[in-house]
């Protein structure tokens, strides 16, 4: 996800470069080459994809072992900077994190105060994109609700500070309780609404027959 960033700013040609010491010269190659070619490349809009980059583009995880480690040791190092940092913040209007992340590619490998820095950075930057675009679509829709849903929200920097700025604007925010907000969670509430659309046609059928 990292070399997908570097290529969507037109710098694709810095792939081997900078990840062939790490995974391989012939690994990053065709990386490179597969987003070149549009092939086995789907683009996504998932966010936890971000938390990939990121990581990546500050050598934290370039390959996970285990689901959501990158994500995790990302948080773990802006959880920390923010604990010794309360009043730092990452002023961000926008869901589009390219410019941000591609910053995180001039960091020093082993400068781990400026590693630390760039994942706080990164989990600020998200949290007032999202909360800039959530209060903007409450105020559109005249809704005075929002609800997290998605794995990103097991994310504990995330989730709290998110849900801070969008109470200080004045809006409820409500989250999964009984089960999780990850994709298990999701699938319940799909299902829900889809019993429910099938209730409601079913309901309107007899009414029709009637």
């Amino acid at each position: 996800m990292a070399a997908a960033v570097l290529h969507g700013l037109g710098r694709g040609d810095e792939i081997e470069a900078r990840f062939g010491p790490l995974v391989g010269a012939q690994a990053a190659r065709l990386v490179r080459t597969l987003m070149e070619r549009q092939v086995n490349s789907p683009s996504t809009t998932s966010a936890g994809r971000w938390f990939d980059a990121a990581a990546g583009a500050l050598r934290l995880c370039l390959h996970q072992r285990v689901e959501a480690e990158a994500a995790m040791l990302l948080e773990q190092h802006a959880s920390q900077w923010l604990e010794a940092h309360p009043e730092f913040d990452q002023p961000w209007t926008s869901l589009d994190l390219a410019p941000l992340v591609a910053e995180f590619f001039a960091v020093e490998e082993g400068d781990l105060e400026q590693t630390a820095r760039g994942a706080a950075r990164f989990h600020l930057g998200l949290v007032n994109g999202m909360a800039d675009s959530a209060i903007a679509a409450a105020r559109r829709y005249g809704t005075r609700t929002v609800v997290f849903g998605g794995g990103c929200f097991f994310n504990k920097v995330l989730s709290e500070r998110l849900s801070a700025t969008l109470s200080d604007a004045g809006l409820a925010v409500l989250r999964p309780d009984s089960v999780g907000c990850g994709d298990a969670g999701l699938a319940l509430g799909q299902a829900w609404v889809a019993a429910c659309t099938v209730e409601a046609a079913l309901m309107n059928l007899s009414t029709v027959e009637v």
